[in-house]
This record gives structure tokens, sequence and C-alpha cells, in this order.
């Protein structure tokens, strides 16, 4: 992290898993303090968040099933609902990870590279290994 301009570069690391890739972090656009962040391994936690800029990480894998890889985040500010693009399709959870659930959006079980949320028109749009883009209506929609 960075409070400078890029001067000077402060690791951020503290709670999170030791040499696993972090294919994503999603930056709250209304309060910079808070991150989300997801980690590519299939077992123990897999998307974690903090509310103090990344001095400290809170593990919200919750019930997110074994098995399945932490690829893509994305998060729609304004319902409160956090996305995971994994190896087996898009899961969210709208209690912080305490619950999650696969989307049911007709989306194959395909691995999910890419999500994007598009608020004005309702909108999760994923990118997928192999099976090209999908739109979908958010959750809650």
């Amino acid at each position: 992290m960075t409070t400078n301009g890029g001067l000077n570069w402060v690791s951020q690391n503290a709670g999170l898993p030791a040499g696993r890739p972090i294919p994503d972090i999603v930056i709250s656009p209304s309060d910079p303090m808070t991150l989300y962040l997801c980690v590519d391994q299939s077992s123990s936690g897999r998307v974690f968040m903090s509310s103090n800029g990344g001095v400290s990480w809170q593990d919200i894998t919750g019930s997110l099933p074994a098995g399945l890889r932490g690829m893509t985040l994305a998060v729609d500010f304004s319902a409160s609902v956090i996305y995971l693009g994994t190896d087996y399709g898009v899961y969210s959870t709208p209690d912080t990870g305490v619950t999650w659930t696969q989307e049911a959006i007709n989306l194959p079980n395909v691995a999910v590279y890419n999500l994007r949320i598009d608020v004005g028109n309702g909108l999760i749009v994923a990118a997928t290994h192999g099976r090209s883009m999908w739109e979908a209506l958010l959750s809650g929609m």
C-alpha cells in the first residue's frame, strides 16, 4: 500500500495465506480503507476483507465449499453482495461471507476469470475460460 503517490510502499499481507496468488482486489468506492480480495487456493481462507486499509485481514470464506478456488471478485456495494468467480462458476454472499450460494445464472461449471458489476442495468458480467462472456441479473433484482 502507498499513501504518498508511490514513493514508499508498505506490505499489507498480515493474516493472508503466505505464498498464494491474489488474483483480485476490490476497493470500496466510498471508503478506501475497506478492501476485499480473493486467494487462488482450493481450501482454507479464500476470501478476505479489511476495514483498515489492509493492516489486518478477516477471513470471510465462511460456508464457501472446499475445492473452489478464488479466481475473481466483484462487490455490489449498493446491495452489499460479494460475488466470487471460481473454477466452477459464480458464488455470492449477502452477509459478508457467512453463507455462500452458487448463482443460478445458467452458467456452465467453468472457470470464471473476471467479474464486473453493472449497477445501472442490474447486471453481473462474467468472463469464462472456454465458454465466452455471460451476463445475468444481479441477486435480488
